[in-house]
Parts: C-alpha cells; structure tokens; sequence
C-alpha cells in the first residue's frame, strides 16, 4: 500500500473561533481518512494460487463457468495439480478491460483442464484492451481439453501488444480427442513481439491437427517470435497439422523462426508469414 503524506501549516488552536469549528474538522478527518486510504492503496497485491488447494472455480469476466484466476493482474503464479474438480479454464492474470497483464506464471503438472464435452483453456495473461507481457505457462503433465480441442496461450489481447510470453511443453497431452493449439502470444491488432514456444516433450492434438504459433496477429507486427521443438508429437498421423515461429494477418512478418531437432510429427513449417 502507497502511503499519503502531506505538508501541514500550522495555525492557532485556541479561543472561542476555533472552539466552534472542532466538530466540523473532526467530522472533516473521518471522512478524509478513509478516502485517502481508498485512494492511494495500490492495485490488488500478487497471488499465488494452487489447485486443488486455496484456488477457488468461479465465473471469469467474461462470465465462462469454472475458471480458476486470481484477482490481481500481475506477478502471480498458479499451478493445477492432480485431483479435483476440472478447472474449464485457468488464467495467470486476466482482465475484460485495458489493464496490462504481465509476469504471470501457469504451471499445469497434471490433472485435467476443461470438462467433458467442451474445450479447455489455459493463458498464462490476458488482456481484453490492455498489453500482455511476460507472462509463461508450463506444461509438465496432466490433460488439457478434455475429450475435445485444448488451447494454451502464454500472452493474448484483442487490442493490446502482446510481448514477451513463452510457452514450455516437456509433458502432458493438449487436445487429447480433437486438435491441440499452442500460441506463444496472440494479438488481435496490435504486435506480436518476441513471443516463444519450446516443446520437448509431450503430445499437441492427439486425434487432429497440432498448429503451433511462436507469435500471430491478425493485424499487427508478427516480429522475433520462434519455436523451439526438439521431441514430442504435433498431430495425428495425415492431419493438417502446422508449425510457424511468427504470422501476421495484414501486417509484417519479420525475424520468425522455427527450430526442429526431434519430434515424431508430419508438419508444415514457416518461420515468418504474412497471411493477409
């Protein structure tokens, strides 16, 4: 919490005058106070959220049922372990608004991520307006979409610049009946900068397609993303399933890349592309 400090003046306190206004100043500090306080109190301090454990699934902003996030935007760090309930989605930091999102840590060690029937999700920051930043998920084990497509984006944001963010795959299934979808970061107008994603291990769309973005947006900059994979399994056998280290929809597309030491997969690799 920020403290409010401030240079007072001195004056007399005695006589008859300053006698009929003590219950108005009293009444003056009461209300100040408390004021000053709301105000100059700083943003919701960092969270560090396990579940199961002192995580709690609650509506997200956007209203999506069983979310699991924290109410702070920045510096927090949120794992999922094995055992209860199916979180639908799990954010590092996320807001509905044009706040920056930034330095959040996803950690998914096993468990499941999405109900059956539906999609699972997992962002390590999003933004609605706001810029995403350096924000990471890890992905050590566990199961991510359930019996349909699984999602994971280290940084999104319809509006803002997305830098920065990383996604490591080293286990775990994403998109264990349908297709996986792995974004380093996503921007719907704005850059899409120095994103990456590394995968060692693990397996992205295990019946579909496995697309694998360092850094896209739709409108804006796709510039210094990459993709890093040296094992694991991207796509079922004959699906259309795609690697790019960067992309942008109408805008530049420089300094992408892709690096492939590994990996059973069958895929279509781009460094950099301008799909506009």
């Amino acid at each position: 919490m920020r403290i409010c400090l401030a240079k007072t003046r001195s004056f007399v306190t005695r006589g008859p005058a300053f006698a009929a206004l003590r219950p108005a100043l009293a009444a003056l500090a009461l209300f100040c106070l408390p004021l000053c306080l709301m105000l100059c109190a700083g943003p919701a301090g960092a969270e560090d959220i396990t579940w199961p454990g002192n995580g709690t699934l609650r509506n997200d902003p956007f209203l999506n049922p069983n979310a699991l996030y924290p109410d702070a935007l920045s510096d927090n760090t949120v794992t999922v372990n094995e055992g209860g309930a199916a979180p639908g989605i799990v954010y590092g930091g996320v807001t509905d608004g044009a706040g920056e999102v930034a330095r959040n840590r996803v950690t998914i060690n096993g468990g499941v991520i999405g109900a059956a029937g539906f999609a699972g999700y997992v962002y390590g920051g999003l933004s609605t307006s706001g810029a995403v930043t350096g924000n990471s998920v890890s992905v050590r084990g566990g199961t991510i979409g359930a019996d349909v497509l699984g999602l994971v984006y280290g940084g999104w944001s319809s509006l803002g610049a997305v830098t920065g963010n990383s996604v490591r795959i080293s286990g775990g299934t994403i998109g264990p009946a349908g297709s996986g979808v792995v974004y380093g970061g996503f921007s719907g107008s704005d850059a899409a900068r120095g994103n990456s994603v590394s995968i060692s291990s693990g397996v992205i769309g295990a019946a579909g397609n496995g697309v694998v973005y360092g850094g896209l947006s739709t409108s804006g900059a796709a510039t210094d993303n990459s993709v890093f994979i040296s094992g694991g399994v991207i796509g079922a056998a004959g699906a259309d399933s795609r690697v790019t280290g960067g992309a942008s929809g109408s805008g530049d597309a420089t300094h992408n890349t892709v690096t492939l030491s590994g990996s059973a997969m069958d895929v279509s690799r781009a460094g950099s592309e301008s799909v506009g």
